[in-house]
C-alpha cells in the first residue's frame, strides 16, 4: 500500500517527463527525495545515475550527458547554484544545462540571481517539495 500510494503520487510529477531516460542520483537513499526519485524511476524504467559526489561539476555532468543520455537532473540547491554560477562563463555548460529536460531541485530555494538567470537562459527549472507529493511546479517567478 505504501509503494502504491508513493508511485501513485510521484507518478503525478513525472507526466511532463520522457519515461526510461535516466536521472541523476541527489543524494543518500536515506533522504526521502532520493528515495521517492529512485521509486519513480523504477515505476517508469529508467535507470539512475550516482556521480562521483553530490555537488559535482560541469565536466562531469557534461560527460554524464553525453555518455548516458541524462535528461533530468535532480539536485539539492547548493550544488545545483554552483553549476547555475559557472553556466554563466561557461557556454558549453549552459548548452549542455539548456538540452535537459528538468533541472529539478528541493529542500531550500536557490539565490534569486540564480533563479533569474535560469529563467532568462531559457533553463528548465522546477521547484518541488521533498516528496513530489505536495507541489512540483516550473519556476516562472521569483
Amino acid at each position: 500500500m505504501y509503494l502504491d500510494v508513493r508511485l501513485f503520487r510521484y507518478s503525478y510529477g513525472r507526466t511532463l517527463l520522457r519515461p526510461d531516460s535516466p536521472i541523476t542520483c541527489s543524494g543518500s537513499m536515506c533522504h526521502c527525495a532520493q528515495h521517492f526519485t529512485l521509486i519513480g524511476s523504477m515505476q517508469h524504467g529508467a535507470c539512475t545515475i550516482q556521480p562521483t559526489e553530490i555537488a559535482f561539476g560541469g565536466a562531469e555532468l557534461m560527460a554524464i550527458v553525453s555518455r548516458y543520455n541524462l535528461n533530468r537532473l535532480h539536485m539539492f540547491p547548493t550544488p545545483m547554484s554552483g553549476l547555475i554560477t559557472r553556466a554563466r562563463s561557461d557556454s558549453d555548460l549552459l548548452a549542455c544545462l539548456k538540452q535537459l529536460d528538468t533541472l529539478m531541485y528541493t529542500g531550500l530555494s536557490l539565490p534569486t540571481d540564480e533563479q533569474r538567470f535560469a529563467h532568462a537562459a531559457g533553463l528548465k527549472l522546477f521547484v518541488s517539495t521533498h516528496s513530489f507529493t505536495v507541489v512540483i511546479r516550473p519556476l516562472t517567478r521569483f
